[in-house]
């Protein structure tokens, strides 16, 4: 399941680099190179735990908890902060698409919602698998006598 995930976040990771190379990080917008960069940089990381996670690696586990909870936290923090007129203004979209979006009535607190209710449940997701890392092929645990 968490491979599942990982793949989904590795192509939807990339949408945000059609807007600007938008990146949320704890309460900044980040675009241009720097959310380009970051975004490199997540989807690295994520192709990693991606490839751990496949071999029910307890690091890559562990690393997965770390990932979804700074990810949905970063993301959260900056949505939430972020108004639906300065997301519209900092994306700097045409004056037809500008005038089309700008009636939805949207407030910060609804936006990090909407971006971090869906990380927060990967997270979840995350925990719950626990108890398939850190075993060997016959079953047993790595820690237990041989």
């Amino acid at each position: 399941m968490i491979c599942l995930l990982d793949l989904f976040f590795l192509i939807a990771l990339h949408v945000p680099l059609l807007y600007h190379g938008l990146f949320p990080l704890f309460g900044t917008l980040l675009g241009g190179l720097d959310g380009i960069y970051l975004t490199g940089a997540a989807v690295l990381v994520l192709g990693l735990l991606l490839c751990g996670t496949w071999e029910q690696r307890i690091w890559a586990w562990w690393g997965s908890v770390v990932y979804y909870a700074v990810l949905a936290a970063a993301w959260l923090v900056t949505f939430a902060q972020t108004s639906w007129a300065g997301l519209l203004a900092w994306l700097q979209f045409p004056p037809s698409e500008l005038e089309a979006l700008s009636d939805i009535p949207l407030r910060g607190y609804e936006l990090g919602l909407f971006v971090g209710l869906p990380m927060l449940a990967c997270l979840i997701v995350v925990l719950a698998c626990r108890r398939h890392f850190g075993r060997n092929p016959d079953g047993t645990t790595l820690s237990s006598p041989s």
